[in-house]
């Protein structure tokens, strides 16, 4: 249980049978999408290091 702002968000979000796999499937989402985000950004500063030879990954040093 987590106390934050004086609520007790596990109690709150456990006891509701309705909201929790929606939450569940949000939480799930969100991350693959960070989660894409974030691979292809790293892709994307590779590709211009490697394949188009520019200073773009240089510059972030």
């Amino acid at each position: 249980m987590i106390q934050w702002f004086a609520l007790a968000w596990f109690t709150l979000i456990g006891s509701d049978s309705i909201a929790r796999p929606l939450l569940k499937d949000a939480h799930e989402w969100l991350g693959n999408v960070f989660h894409g985000v974030i691979d292809q950004h790293a892709l994307s500063a590779i590709a211009h290091h490697v394949v188009f030879k520019d200073p773009t990954l240089r510059r972030i040093f």
